[in-house]
Parts: C-alpha cells; structure tokens; sequence
C-alpha cells in the first residue's frame, strides 16, 4: 500500500548513519541540560517574583511620589476646570529639575505637568519617559495603582495629544516634526483623524466587527491589537469619500483577536466556548462556520469577507499585561466592550507616527513581559504609515552607525534594482535572503528597509511585495494557511484540503530532513504511515467538537526516554494533571528503543493549551520546542556538538532584565554594520 506521506521515497542514505543521536551517552546529557534547563527557569521565575514582591512590599516611596499620587487623585475625581490648578502650584524649579525622573506616575499625569515646563513638547524624553514607566509598569511595584490608572483611555485624548483639535465627526493629531534617526516612515503621515469619543468608537467597532460580539459576556474579555487600531482610525471624512475607504481597506484582513485575563486555564477553555456561542448566535441563519485550532491559537471562520475571530491561547492577569506584551507601540491598544486602553507607548505612536525601537523586538518572546516582532510585521505597520525609530539615550556613535548604514544599503539597492526594470516586483524572499528573520542581523534588517524605501519609489500604494499573515504558530515551516488566500476564493473545503496538506507535508518535511531516517527506521518506522496520527493544526465544525481528545495536536518527537519519564511526571504531579500524559509513543509495540532515545507524540489536550497559566507547563513545553528544532536540524554524532546544539535551542528564551543590557544588548546588535567591506557579498 502507498505511503501517506512518502510513497518509495523513504529510504537511508549512506550518509544518514553519521547523523544519528550518537549514543545513549549523547542522550544522556542531552536529557540532562533539558531536566535543568527547566527546572532552573522555574526556580529562577519564582526567585525573581518573590524577590520583586517583597521589594514592592517595603517599597517607600518618596515625599515627592507621594504628592504626585496626591495630585493625580484630585486630577482623576475632579476633571473639572480647576484640574490644571495643582500643577500650577508646584514649583517650576521642581517640574524641571525632576518632572523626567518621575516615571512611577500615570501617562497622563506627566502630560498634564509638562505644559509647565514652559518649552516646547520634549518628544525625546517623552520617549525615554515611556521606555522607563513601561520597566515600572512591568514590575509588582505599579500594582500599587490599579491597573486601570496606568493605562490612557480615548476619553484622555485632550490630555495625551495635546497638538488637537476636536469636531463632532473627529479628532485631528497634528504630528511633530522629531530629530534623531528613523527608517520606515516614508508613508508617515503629517497629521491623522481617530475617533472623537468612546460612543462614536463602539459604533464603528461593531460595523467593523461584522456585528460578531453583539450581547456578548465582555468579563474577562479584552478585544486587542489591529482590528481595534483600525476601528480608532476609520473615522469617515464626509469629504474624501475615497481617503475613507482607503482606510478601512487597510483594515480589511485584520482578524477580531479576543484575549482572555484573570482565569485559570479551566475557566478560560469554558470563557471560549461562551465567546463562541455569541459568534454563532450572530450568524445569519444559513451562514457556515469553521473553526481551525494550532498550539497558539484557536480562529472561527465563516466565509470572505465576514472578518475571522481569534481566540489567542495566552492568559493574563489584567488588561495591562496582555497590552505590555504587544511587539509594536501602536498595537497596544484594546477594547473590552465599554472602554478603550492603551499603553502609553501606543498613545505616543499614534501622536507621533512611530514605533521606538527597542531590543525587545529582537530578543522578546511570549514567556517575558515583551514579545519579539517579526519583520513582516514591522513592515505592515510601515505601509499603514508607521515608522520605527531610534531613542537618542541609545549612545550616539551607534545611532551614527545606524545611519551610515542606511544610506549605503539603499545607494546600494537603488543600483541593484535598476538594472531590473520599472516592472520589477519586490518579493518576500527579496527581503529575507540569508534568514527566516533578517532583524537577527542588524545588515539583513537594513537590506529589508532599503528594499522597502525603493518599493514606495516604484509603487507608492502597493502593499502585496512581503506577505503580512504574522502567525503565532511556531512551528519553523510557513503560516498554517500558507498558499490559500481568505479572500472570495474561499471554501470550506478549500479550506480543509489545504490544511490536510499541510499536516502532511510537515510530516514529510521532517521524515525528509537528512540525518533523522537513520533514527526513525531504528524507531520502527518504515514507510511514514505510522506517523498518520502527527497533527499541528487541526479544524472542526464547532468549538465543541474540536476540544475533544481526538482533536489534541500533536507532534511526532524523537527524544531521550529519561527526559520523556521526567516530563511525564512533571505533568502528572500538577493539580488537576493527574490523567493527563503528553508524550505518548508513536507506537506502543515499537522495538527496543535506539541509543537511548524513542519516537513520541507531543501531545497537547485542551486542559494544557492555554499559555501562563501554569510556569512549569510553560517551560516544559519551551524545552519541547527546542527539540523538535533540534530534531529539524539535526546534530552529528558529537556529544560536545550534540549540547552545543541544543543550548543553542534552549538560549532562544534568555531575556533582558535591565536597561543597561537593553543598550549593551543594542551595542552589540549593531557593531559590525556600515562598511561595505564588512557586509556579505549579496
């Protein structure tokens, strides 16, 4: 019978045997970095918020802190026009000896005090004042205020973009003009419109959500990231019907992304079933629905050009964390149904048209207070008219570097991209030439932002040269829908073929990679079939059906059996876990096990797929990762090359911890640019 997956292709090559895992000695270091691995993170995270709680309890705040804590009070429970007084009152060689150093406050407190500086908007320390308040906000000390009081809200809008000016229809932010080094900005625009007020912002939200959430249950519920975006900006200029429409294009593939804070993985699961009822009670009679789940994400589907709900599998304690954890500055804004939130970093980039840089967007990942971005990503929100720039507290040689290296990369591809003609079109692959993430290497992310700079030269409106579908699945191969478009072509059906195909190919893929037949034929594995069960994404008709067991994702692992049985119990000794195994072996009469190592499915059920909600789970999982990384990428038959490599894997998680390695961090991201001699040849 023809394989599933491979046909006759499944064979050894003389040279598989020298990619084995070597020997079970291999294994057994292997095992062992993975165990400790864990098990210092977790020591680790409980050491670091035990040690930042007992801080935040003997915190004692200044006499300085305290009268501004004061002042804000008033501010906040009078909102009346004696609110300015206050400030007034404070005296000016105070404001301007200290008003930047005082970053334990509300954004909008530091924006009611700066007009008393007397000078103009100071947008350079601005930035570095957010970059400071956003450490603060990250840390238990600014739980002393509730959450509520960190965050801006629309009905701040006076107070945050002081440079205004308020109609019926819209509020209208003239931007400044600001010094220092930026790159993407070539479609920033002088001035935008936003929503003038809460009533007019839900009243679009709901045209722009296809009516999705009506009556729904928003407790616990935050609406989060693009689509909430782009309902602040669709606001309609009776005047420029076209300029409207432009708008709302630019929002036209945003996915409704819904975020659930303050529930225990149980709750939230039972949360996203409700979520899920309102969404089919909202269909028109007759509509089809679909929902698609992979380990980051579960997404409703009707047909195009009705708009895709996502729930995101990712817990938080409040609305402030889920927004912290957002990549960009002006996709941190939310909305739960009655209020709109943003960071402060989000109401600054809608003030002044960028995204600040900072080695987050590098370095962050899901498990810290700040995601990393992808470049696609960063180039989206280019075309959208958001830039990215350089805070001048980064130290000025390098931002010169960044600027040498700026102005050589696009001399450079104006003079390769004009020898290819007028009609030449920009591709993805064009942008990311030596990796899967040109921001790893800071002449990769410059080579991106050269290209871009030509693309809006050669068409200014285009925005289909890189493809946008960020995805939150991590699996190293393409976007789960890679290659079927939502767009009218869209089917069900289409649908689903694409996704069995790409369970498939990802099988394929990894039983092709060279080195590990060699270690499957060991394991029992002969033609592919028995790898039939291995699912990454897997869809349904309805919520219900898909958080059954026959639905779990799974991936097929090759591993050490000392980490398996470690694993295994690590998840059983969790309250509530006591059934639940997530490696189970591919075939449970398989033959003696090879070099110390056995073929499991990765198992993820629904008790265990929603993200921070246990740490252990979290970082079990995280080591998984780096195993089925390794497992792509296979290792030779060193022990030394063996650990090297999966260290490798492992060290993808390390975070930055202060804002001296934030800049020691930039410093060596960017010291080997500018020089052409020091640049690979192209």
């Amino acid at each position: 019978m023809a394989s599933t997956y491979f046909a006759s292709n499944f064979h050894l090559k003389s040279e598989d045997s020298n990619y084995m895992f070597a020997s079970p000695e291999v294994n057994a270091t292997i095992s062992t970095l993975a165990k400790d691995t864990i098990e210092r993170r977790v020591k680790a995270y409980e050491l670091h918020k035990a040690t930042l709680e007992k801080e935040a309890s003997i915190y004692d705040p200044g006499l300085v802190d305290l009268a501004l804590a004061a002042i804000n009070l008033v501010l906040e429970s009078k909102k009346q026009e004696s609110e300015s007084e206050p400030m007034a009152q404070i005296d000016p060689h105070i404001l301007t000896s200290h008003l930047w150093d005082w970053y334990r406050v509300p954004y909008t407190m530091l924006r009611r005090a700066v007009p008393y500086l007397g000078e103009p908007e100071p947008h350079d320390q601005i930035d570095t004042w957010i970059f400071r308040n956003e450490r603060w906000l990250q840390q238990p000390h600014s739980e002393r205020l509730p959450w509520h009081r960190v965050l801006v809200t629309l009905e701040d809008s006076d107070v945050v973009f002081p440079q205004s000016t308020l109609t019926p229809i819209a509020r209208t932010i003239t931007r400044p003009v600001l010094s220092g080094f930026a790159v993407l900005d070539e479609r920033r625009h002088v001035e935008i419109t936003i929503q003038p007020s809460t009533m007019a912002f839900a009243k679009r939200f709901t045209y722009m959500t296809d009516n999705f959430l009506e009556n729904l249950d928003w407790n616990n519920v935050l609406v989060a990231g693009g689509i909430v975006l782009g309902t602040l900006l669709a606001v309609k200029n009776p005047g420029a019907p076209d300029a409207f429409n432009y708008i709302t294009d630019q929002w036209e593939s945003s996915d409704i992304d819904i975020y659930l804070y303050g529930l225990s993985a149980a709750q939230a699961t039972i949360k996203a079933q409700s979520i899920y009822n309102t969404f089919k009670a909202n269909l028109l009679d007759g509509t089809p629905s679909f929902v698609v789940k992979n380990s980051k994400t579960i997404t409703f589907y009707t047909r195009h050009p009705l708009r895709r709900v996502q729930t995101i599998l990712k817990l938080g304690k409040t609305p402030k964390d889920i927004l912290l954890n957002f990549d960009l500055d002006v996709c941190a804004v939310g909305w739960d149904g009655n209020t709109v939130w943003m960071l402060p970093r989000a109401a600054c980039a809608l003030e002044t048209g960028y995204n600040v840089f900072t080695m987050s967007l590098i370095r962050g990942h899901y498990l810290t207070n700040r995601r990393a971005t992808q470049p696609q990503r960063l180039l989206k929100y280019a075309n959208k008219g958001y830039g990215l720039r350089f805070l001048a507290s980064y130290s000025p040689p390098d931002i010169q570097k960044l600027m040498d290296s700026h102005t050589w990369a696009t001399k450079k591809f104006r003079e390769m991209t004009s020898t290819r003609g007028d009609g030449y079109i920009l591709r993805h692959s064009d942008l990311l030439p030596h990796s899967r993430n040109c921001l790893t290497e800071f002449t990769s992310f410059m080579r991106s932002v050269a290209y871009w700079d030509i693309a809006q030269i050669k068409n200014p409106r285009s925005e289909n040269f890189v493809s946008y579908e960020a995805t939150y699945e991590v699996q190293p191969n393409a976007a789960d829908h890679s290659g079927y478009l939502y767009d009218k072509r869209f089917s069900h059906a289409g649908l689903k073929t694409c996704l069995n195909r790409s369970n498939r190919s990802d099988v394929s893929t990894w039983l092709e990679t060279d080195g590990l037949r060699f270690r499957l034929r060991h394991q029992g594995v002969k033609h592919g079939d028995e790898l039939e069960g291995a699912q990454r994404i897997t869809f349904a008709g309805s919520l219900g059906i898909l958080l059954d067991s026959a639905y779990d994702i799974r991936f097929p692992l090759l591993l050490p059996l000392d980490f398996v049985n470690y694993a295994n119990a690590l998840v059983k000794e969790i309250p509530g876990m006591g059934e639940v195994t997530t490696l189970v072996p591919v075939m449970p009469s398989s033959p003696a096990a090879h070099a110390g190592e056995g073929l499991f499915f990765w198992i993820i059920p629904s008790a265990l797929m929603w993200q921070q909600d246990n740490r252990q789970i979290d970082e079990l999982f995280e080591v998984l990762l780096a195993f089925r990384r390794l497992n792509i990428r296979p290792i030779q038959s060193t022990e030394d090359s063996g650990a090297t490599r999966f260290i490798e894997e492992l060290s993808r998680h390390e975070s930055l911890t202060s804002i001296e390695e934030e800049f020691s961090a930039f410093g060596l991201w960017v010291v080997d640019v500018a020089k052409e001699e020091e640049v690979r040849d192209w």
